[in-house]
C-alpha cells in the first residue's frame, strides 16, 4: 500500500480530533495521483473528498488495502508494515496539533525521490514529497 498524509511544518496532522486544514486543490491532486488505483480512507476523511467513484470508504481501510492501493491517513495510526511509498503533503505553515506524523522515514529505509510545490486554494504553497523504500 501507498500512504498519503497531510502535515504542517512541525509534522502535525490533527488537533482536538479534527484535521488541521483542508484545501480543494490538494483534494484534486490526490484524486489525480490515485486515478489508476484504489484510494481507501475512513468515513471522516471521505467528507473532505465529496462524491468520487475511486474512493473506497471503510473504517477498516488499512486492513483492506492491498499492494498498489493508496490509503489517506488522518486520524488512524500509520502502519509500519506493507508500506510501499509515502506521499506527504505539507501545508508549509504551523497549526496547533496534538497528533503528529512520527514515522521515522530514514530509520525505516525511505528516501525522498521527488518534491513538487503547487498553489492551493486556501494555501499559497503546498509541497508534495514522495518517499520510496530504498
Amino acid at each position: 500500500m501507498n500512504i498519503i498524509v497531510c502535515v504542517d511544518k512541525s509534522n502535525g496532522m490533527m488537533f482536538n480530533n479534527r484535521r488541521q486544514s483542508q484545501d480543494k486543490e490538494l483534494v484534486s491532486k490526490i484524486v489525480e495521483l490515485t486515478s489508476n488505483a484504489r484510494l481507501l480512507m475512513s468515513e471522516y476523511s471521505a467528507q473532505m473528498f465529496g462524491e468520487n467513484a475511486t474512493i473506497v470508504v471503510d473504517n477498516r481501510f488499512i486492513t483492506q488495502a492491498q499492494a498498489g492501493d493508496f490509503v489517506f491517513i488522518e486520524e488512524t495510526e500509520i502502519p509500519t508494515e506493507q508500506v510501499e511509498d509515502i506521499y506527504i503533503f505539507n501545508w508549509n505553515r504551523d497549526y496547533p496539533a496534538d497528533k503528529y506524523f512520527d514515522f521515522d522515514l530514514k530509520a525505516n529505509g525511505y528516501k525522498r525521490m521527488k518534491t513538487i510545490d503547487f498553489a492551493g486554494n486556501s494555501h499559497k504553497k503546498i509541497t508534495l514529497e514522495i518517499f520510496k523504500r530504498a
